[in-house]
Protein backbone atom coordinates (compact mmCIF):
# COMPACT_ATOMS: atom_id res chain seq x y z
CA UNK A 1 0.00 0.00 0.00
CA UNK A 2 2.99 2.33 0.79
CA UNK A 3 4.48 1.76 -2.83
CA UNK A 4 1.72 2.36 -4.41
CA UNK A 5 0.33 5.30 -2.49
CA UNK A 6 3.97 6.68 -3.45
CA UNK A 7 3.91 5.77 -7.21
CA UNK A 8 0.56 7.50 -7.12
CA UNK A 9 2.00 10.37 -5.79
CA UNK A 10 4.73 11.12 -7.80
CA UNK A 11 2.89 10.22 -11.47
CA UNK A 12 0.83 13.15 -10.31
CA UNK A 13 3.12 15.52 -8.94
CA UNK A 14 2.87 18.66 -10.54
CA UNK A 15 6.24 19.45 -10.04
CA UNK A 16 8.22 16.32 -11.37
CA UNK A 17 5.50 16.87 -14.50
CA UNK A 18 7.03 20.59 -14.76
CA UNK A 19 10.64 19.54 -14.33
CA UNK A 20 10.21 16.63 -17.17
CA UNK A 21 8.52 19.45 -19.40
CA UNK A 22 11.66 21.92 -18.43
CA UNK A 23 14.04 19.20 -19.92
CA UNK A 24 12.48 18.68 -23.28
CA UNK A 25 12.28 22.50 -23.75
CA UNK A 26 15.86 22.63 -22.66
CA UNK A 27 16.94 20.18 -24.83
CA UNK A 28 14.79 21.63 -27.74
CA UNK A 29 16.58 25.17 -27.19
CA UNK A 30 20.17 22.93 -26.93
CA UNK A 31 19.85 21.34 -30.07
CA UNK A 32 18.28 25.03 -32.20
CA UNK A 33 21.12 26.66 -30.04
CA UNK A 34 23.98 24.04 -31.62
CA UNK A 35 22.25 23.74 -34.68
CA UNK A 36 22.34 27.57 -34.95
CA UNK A 37 25.75 27.96 -34.39
CA UNK A 38 27.03 25.20 -36.64
CA UNK A 39 25.21 27.06 -39.29
CA UNK A 40 26.77 30.24 -38.33
CA UNK A 41 29.93 28.38 -38.18
CA UNK A 42 29.87 26.83 -41.78
CA UNK A 43 28.90 30.38 -42.88
CA UNK A 44 31.99 31.64 -41.76
CA UNK A 45 34.11 28.77 -43.27
CA UNK A 46 32.29 29.23 -46.76
CA UNK A 47 33.11 32.87 -47.00
CA UNK A 48 36.83 31.95 -45.82
CA UNK A 49 36.98 29.62 -48.64
CA UNK A 50 35.66 32.20 -51.20
CA UNK A 51 38.16 34.64 -49.90
CA UNK A 52 41.05 31.82 -50.97
CA UNK A 53 39.71 30.81 -54.01
CA UNK A 54 38.18 34.15 -55.86
CA UNK A 55 39.87 36.02 -58.07
CA UNK A 56 42.38 38.48 -57.01
CA UNK A 57 43.03 41.63 -58.78
CA UNK A 58 46.60 40.68 -59.66
CA UNK A 59 45.45 37.35 -60.93
CA UNK A 60 43.20 38.98 -63.30
CA UNK A 61 45.92 41.33 -64.46
CA UNK A 62 48.25 38.41 -65.80
CA UNK A 63 45.47 36.97 -67.07
CA UNK A 64 44.70 40.62 -68.98
CA UNK A 65 48.24 40.92 -69.94
CA UNK A 66 48.01 37.16 -72.13
CA UNK A 67 44.90 37.91 -73.57
CA UNK A 68 46.01 41.97 -74.93
CA UNK A 69 49.43 39.86 -75.99
CA UNK A 70 47.12 37.30 -77.86
CA UNK A 71 44.72 39.92 -79.32
CA UNK A 72 47.59 42.20 -80.97
CA UNK A 73 49.29 39.47 -82.29
CA UNK A 74 46.34 38.00 -83.76
CA UNK A 75 44.44 41.47 -85.10
CA UNK A 76 47.84 43.19 -86.25
CA UNK A 77 48.39 40.09 -88.50
CA UNK A 78 44.94 38.80 -90.03
CA UNK A 79 43.05 42.15 -91.30
CA UNK A 80 39.22 42.54 -90.67
CA UNK A 81 39.02 40.85 -87.28
CA UNK A 82 38.98 41.23 -83.99
CA UNK A 83 39.08 39.79 -81.04
CA UNK A 84 36.82 39.20 -77.95
CA UNK A 85 36.59 37.75 -74.21
CA UNK A 86 33.63 35.60 -72.70
CA UNK A 87 33.68 32.68 -70.74
CA UNK A 88 34.19 33.44 -66.84
CA UNK A 89 37.06 35.76 -68.16
CA UNK A 90 34.89 38.92 -69.25
CA UNK A 91 32.30 37.68 -66.64
CA UNK A 92 34.94 37.09 -63.56
CA UNK A 93 33.83 34.17 -62.28
CA UNK A 94 37.16 32.62 -62.10
CA UNK A 95 38.81 30.03 -60.37
CA UNK A 96 42.70 29.02 -60.93
CA UNK A 97 41.79 25.60 -63.12
CA UNK A 98 39.27 28.59 -65.42
CA UNK A 99 40.15 28.57 -69.05
CA UNK A 100 40.08 31.94 -70.82
CA UNK A 101 38.12 31.73 -73.64
CA UNK A 102 38.49 34.00 -76.95
CA UNK A 103 36.59 34.80 -80.37
CA UNK A 104 38.10 36.13 -83.11
CA UNK A 105 35.20 37.62 -85.29
CA UNK A 106 35.43 38.42 -88.94
CA UNK A 107 34.27 41.41 -89.89
CA UNK A 108 34.22 41.33 -93.27
CA UNK A 109 31.44 38.94 -94.77
CA UNK A 110 32.84 37.18 -97.60
CA UNK A 111 35.37 35.74 -94.60
CA UNK A 112 32.96 33.83 -93.35
CA UNK A 113 32.60 31.67 -96.72
CA UNK A 114 35.93 30.42 -95.77
CA UNK A 115 36.62 27.36 -93.26
CA UNK A 116 36.83 28.62 -89.59
CA UNK A 117 39.45 25.72 -89.31
CA UNK A 118 41.50 27.37 -91.77
CA UNK A 119 41.56 30.44 -89.69
CA UNK A 120 42.73 29.04 -86.58
CA UNK A 121 45.59 26.90 -88.61
CA UNK A 122 46.45 30.57 -89.28
CA UNK A 123 46.11 31.56 -85.72
CA UNK A 124 48.11 28.49 -84.34
CA UNK A 125 51.23 29.84 -86.62
CA UNK A 126 50.87 33.08 -85.65
CA UNK A 127 50.97 32.14 -81.92
CA UNK A 128 53.62 29.94 -82.42
CA UNK A 129 55.44 32.54 -84.06
CA UNK A 130 55.37 35.28 -81.52
CA UNK A 131 56.79 32.46 -78.50
CA UNK A 132 53.10 33.06 -76.74
CA UNK A 133 51.96 28.97 -76.56
CA UNK A 134 53.91 26.61 -75.27
CA UNK A 135 54.17 24.26 -78.56
CA UNK A 136 53.74 21.01 -76.95
CA UNK A 137 50.14 22.43 -75.50
CA UNK A 138 48.73 23.29 -78.57
CA UNK A 139 45.50 21.16 -79.53
CA UNK A 140 43.31 21.97 -82.78
CA UNK A 141 39.66 19.96 -82.63
CA UNK A 142 39.23 20.36 -86.49
CA UNK A 143 35.94 18.17 -86.44
CA UNK A 144 33.71 19.73 -83.71
CA UNK A 145 30.44 21.58 -84.13
CA UNK A 146 32.48 24.64 -82.98
CA UNK A 147 36.27 23.85 -83.85
CA UNK A 148 38.52 25.41 -81.53
CA UNK A 149 42.27 25.35 -80.64
CA UNK A 150 43.02 24.34 -77.37
CA UNK A 151 46.77 25.88 -75.58
CA UNK A 152 48.44 27.00 -72.46
CA UNK A 153 50.58 30.21 -72.37
CA UNK A 154 54.49 29.99 -72.20
CA UNK A 155 54.96 32.38 -69.72
CA UNK A 156 52.09 31.71 -66.73
CA UNK A 157 50.33 28.29 -67.96
CA UNK A 158 46.79 29.80 -68.60
CA UNK A 159 44.74 27.22 -69.88
CA UNK A 160 42.99 29.12 -73.23
CA UNK A 161 40.34 28.16 -76.04
CA UNK A 162 39.74 30.66 -79.20
CA UNK A 163 37.21 29.96 -82.14
CA UNK A 164 36.15 31.38 -84.45
CA UNK A 165 32.63 34.04 -85.09
CA UNK A 166 31.34 32.91 -82.11
CA UNK A 167 28.98 35.87 -80.83
CA UNK A 168 26.47 33.58 -78.46
CA UNK A 169 29.44 33.60 -75.91
CA UNK A 170 30.10 37.31 -75.69
CA UNK A 171 26.02 37.66 -75.49
CA UNK A 172 25.53 35.12 -72.63
CA UNK A 173 28.51 37.18 -70.91
CA UNK A 174 26.99 40.62 -71.10
CA UNK A 175 23.39 38.64 -69.78
CA UNK A 176 25.69 37.01 -66.88
CA UNK A 177 27.25 40.64 -65.96
CA UNK A 178 24.00 42.64 -65.76
CA UNK A 179 22.53 39.96 -63.37
CA UNK A 180 25.04 40.44 -61.26
CA UNK A 181 24.74 44.11 -61.08
CA UNK A 182 21.31 43.71 -60.22
CA UNK A 183 22.35 40.60 -57.50
CA UNK A 184 25.88 41.14 -56.88
CA UNK A 185 25.98 38.37 -54.26
CA UNK A 186 25.82 35.75 -56.88
CA UNK A 187 28.90 35.89 -57.99
CA UNK A 188 30.23 34.09 -54.59
CA UNK A 189 28.06 31.22 -54.91
CA UNK A 190 28.65 30.97 -58.23
CA UNK A 191 32.44 30.79 -58.11
CA UNK A 192 32.27 27.97 -54.52
CA UNK A 193 29.54 25.82 -57.21
CA UNK A 194 32.10 26.04 -60.09
CA UNK A 195 34.98 25.12 -57.90
CA UNK A 196 32.85 22.47 -55.93
CA UNK A 197 31.87 20.93 -59.52
CA UNK A 198 35.58 21.30 -61.05
CA UNK A 199 36.69 19.60 -58.08
CA UNK A 200 34.12 16.74 -58.55
CA UNK A 201 35.37 16.70 -62.25
CA UNK A 202 31.83 17.09 -62.96
CA UNK A 203 31.72 20.85 -64.86
CA UNK A 204 33.36 19.98 -67.54
CA UNK A 205 30.75 20.13 -70.72
CA UNK A 206 33.20 18.00 -72.66
CA UNK A 207 33.13 14.90 -70.65
CA UNK A 208 29.65 15.73 -69.75
CA UNK A 209 29.50 18.01 -66.92
CA UNK A 210 28.03 20.67 -66.52
CA UNK A 211 29.00 23.73 -67.84
CA UNK A 212 29.49 27.13 -65.70
CA UNK A 213 26.98 29.14 -67.99
CA UNK A 214 24.04 25.94 -66.97
CA UNK A 215 25.63 26.00 -63.59
CA UNK A 216 25.06 30.02 -63.39
CA UNK A 217 21.74 29.63 -64.64
CA UNK A 218 20.67 26.97 -62.14
CA UNK A 219 21.48 29.23 -59.56
CA UNK A 220 19.69 32.19 -60.64
CA UNK A 221 16.63 29.95 -61.32
CA UNK A 222 16.31 29.21 -57.77
CA UNK A 223 17.82 32.91 -56.64
CA UNK A 224 14.45 34.25 -57.99
CA UNK A 225 12.07 31.94 -57.43
CA UNK A 226 13.05 30.54 -53.93
CA UNK A 227 14.88 33.43 -52.30
CA UNK A 228 12.47 36.09 -49.66
CA UNK A 229 12.62 39.53 -52.06
CA UNK A 230 14.02 41.03 -49.21
CA UNK A 231 16.95 38.39 -48.79
CA UNK A 232 18.03 38.89 -52.63
CA UNK A 233 20.26 41.58 -52.20
CA UNK A 234 22.15 40.89 -49.22
CA UNK A 235 22.27 36.69 -49.46
CA UNK A 236 24.47 37.35 -46.29
CA UNK A 237 24.04 33.45 -44.85
CA UNK A 238 26.25 31.36 -47.67
CA UNK A 239 25.18 28.18 -45.81
CA UNK A 240 21.43 28.14 -45.67
CA UNK A 241 21.53 29.19 -49.40
CA UNK A 242 23.52 25.90 -50.55
CA UNK A 243 21.49 23.78 -48.31
CA UNK A 244 17.99 24.90 -49.79
CA UNK A 245 20.03 24.83 -53.13
CA UNK A 246 21.00 21.25 -52.82
CA UNK A 247 17.61 20.05 -51.11
CA UNK A 248 15.94 21.86 -54.23
CA UNK A 249 17.81 20.51 -56.99
CA UNK A 250 18.50 16.82 -55.40
CA UNK A 251 14.91 16.65 -54.55
CA UNK A 252 12.30 18.72 -55.48
CA UNK A 253 13.33 20.25 -59.13
CA UNK A 254 11.01 18.95 -61.84
CA UNK A 255 11.29 22.01 -64.04
CA UNK A 256 10.37 25.43 -63.85
CA UNK A 257 9.83 28.54 -66.12
CA UNK A 258 11.40 31.87 -64.69
CA UNK A 259 9.50 35.31 -66.00
CA UNK A 260 10.96 37.82 -63.36
CA UNK A 261 13.54 40.18 -64.01
CA UNK A 262 16.12 40.23 -64.85
CA UNK A 263 15.42 36.61 -66.16
CA UNK A 264 12.61 36.45 -68.37
CA UNK A 265 11.48 32.67 -69.77
CA UNK A 266 14.50 30.66 -67.82
CA UNK A 267 13.33 27.06 -69.04
CA UNK A 268 15.33 24.26 -67.58
CA UNK A 269 13.76 20.64 -67.56
CA UNK A 270 14.66 17.58 -66.16
CA UNK A 271 13.64 13.79 -67.99
CA UNK A 272 13.43 11.23 -65.94
CA UNK A 273 16.47 12.05 -63.87
CA UNK A 274 18.68 11.26 -66.34
CA UNK A 275 19.12 14.66 -68.39
CA UNK A 276 18.51 18.34 -67.91
CA UNK A 277 17.73 21.11 -70.75
CA UNK A 278 18.55 24.89 -69.54
CA UNK A 279 16.76 27.42 -72.18
CA UNK A 280 19.72 29.98 -72.91
CA UNK A 281 17.83 33.37 -72.40
CA UNK A 282 19.90 34.91 -74.94
CA UNK A 283 18.66 32.12 -77.66
CA UNK A 284 15.21 30.31 -76.51
CA UNK A 285 16.77 27.97 -79.33
CA UNK A 286 19.64 26.83 -77.68
CA UNK A 287 19.77 24.44 -74.66
CA UNK A 288 23.06 25.47 -72.79
CA UNK A 289 23.58 21.92 -71.18
CA UNK A 290 22.75 20.05 -74.22
CA UNK A 291 26.07 18.10 -73.97
CA UNK A 292 25.07 17.32 -69.65
CA UNK A 293 25.46 13.39 -69.68
CA UNK A 294 26.30 13.25 -66.05
CA UNK A 295 23.28 15.30 -64.66
CA UNK A 296 22.35 12.37 -62.35
CA UNK A 297 25.74 12.13 -60.77
CA UNK A 298 24.99 15.66 -60.59
CA UNK A 299 21.94 15.50 -58.62
CA UNK A 300 22.96 12.08 -56.56
CA UNK A 301 26.04 14.55 -55.39
CA UNK A 302 23.69 17.36 -54.46
CA UNK A 303 21.60 14.83 -51.98
CA UNK A 304 24.94 13.44 -50.82
CA UNK A 305 26.04 16.61 -49.67
CA UNK A 306 22.32 18.39 -48.06
CA UNK A 307 21.94 15.10 -46.56
CA UNK A 308 26.02 14.60 -45.05
CA UNK A 309 25.79 19.08 -44.27
CA UNK A 310 22.15 18.18 -42.35
CA UNK A 311 23.40 15.86 -39.76
CA UNK A 312 26.80 17.42 -39.22
CA UNK A 313 25.09 20.67 -38.27
CA UNK A 314 22.77 18.74 -35.24
CA UNK A 315 26.35 17.34 -33.76
CA UNK A 316 27.65 19.41 -31.05
CA UNK A 317 31.24 18.85 -31.72
CA UNK A 318 33.53 18.23 -34.64
CA UNK A 319 37.08 16.47 -35.08
CA UNK A 320 37.24 18.82 -38.42
CA UNK A 321 35.42 21.59 -40.09
CA UNK A 322 31.75 20.95 -41.26
CA UNK A 323 32.99 22.27 -44.64
CA UNK A 324 35.22 19.76 -45.39
CA UNK A 325 32.75 17.02 -45.76
CA UNK A 326 31.62 19.29 -48.98
CA UNK A 327 34.10 21.05 -50.38
CA UNK A 328 37.50 19.43 -48.54
CA UNK A 329 38.87 22.75 -48.35
CA UNK A 330 43.10 22.45 -49.36
CA UNK A 331 44.29 26.34 -47.78
CA UNK A 332 47.56 24.99 -49.09
CA UNK A 333 45.91 26.82 -51.97
CA UNK A 334 46.30 30.42 -50.14
CA UNK A 335 50.42 29.05 -50.33
CA UNK A 336 50.02 28.30 -53.76
CA UNK A 337 48.56 31.84 -54.78
CA UNK A 338 51.54 33.69 -53.15
CA UNK A 339 54.07 31.13 -54.96
CA UNK A 340 52.17 32.08 -58.25
CA UNK A 341 52.30 35.95 -57.41
CA UNK A 342 56.26 35.28 -57.39
CA UNK A 343 55.72 33.04 -60.53
CA UNK A 344 54.31 35.82 -62.38
CA UNK A 345 56.11 38.90 -61.54
CA UNK A 346 59.56 36.59 -62.45
CA UNK A 347 57.79 36.23 -65.44
CA UNK A 348 56.81 39.68 -66.41
CA UNK A 349 60.16 40.91 -65.48
CA UNK A 350 61.22 38.66 -68.05
CA UNK A 351 58.72 40.36 -70.67
CA UNK A 352 59.52 43.93 -70.35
Amino acid sequence: MTNASTEDKSTTNPDVSNNQEDVNVDEENDTETIQKNNMRDLNKQLNEFYRIIAPTGVEMEYRAYVMNHIKKSIESTIPNTRVVTFGSYRTKLVIRSSDIDLGVLLLDPQMEQEDPNNYLFKIKNILLNHKIVDKKSVFHIWSSRVPIIKFQDKYFGFKIDISMNQSSGVRAAVFMNNVMKVYPKIRKVAIILKYFLTQKKLSDASTGGLNSYSQFLLILNFFVQKIDNSDKRGLDDTAKFFLDFFKFYGWEFTSSISEEDPCPNVRIYTRYDSSISIEDPTDPTCNVALACRKYPQIKKLFRKIFILINVAIGKKSHSRDILSLWLDPDFIEDIYMQKNILLYSKALKLLE
